[in-house]
């Protein structure tokens, strides 16, 4: 959601994501984002890096 007084956007995301054969609970949380599109990008680049840990450490 944008914010009133800066117009910059919070992006955050909750979610439970399988991957290599576990069960991840996963929150991605962001402020001060330029667009809501910015946002949401790296929201989900970090999700995604966050999980990738769990294939490394095998």
């Amino acid at each position: 959601m944008p914010r009133t007084t800066t117009g910059l956007w919070d992006i955050n995301s909750i979610g439970r994501v399988r991957a290599y054969g576990r069960t991840c609970l996963v929150a991605v949380l962001s402020d001060g984002q330029p667009t809501k599109e910015a946002g949401i990008a790296l929201v989900e680049a970090v999700a995604k890096a966050a999980v990738g840990v769990f294939g490394r450490a095998r």
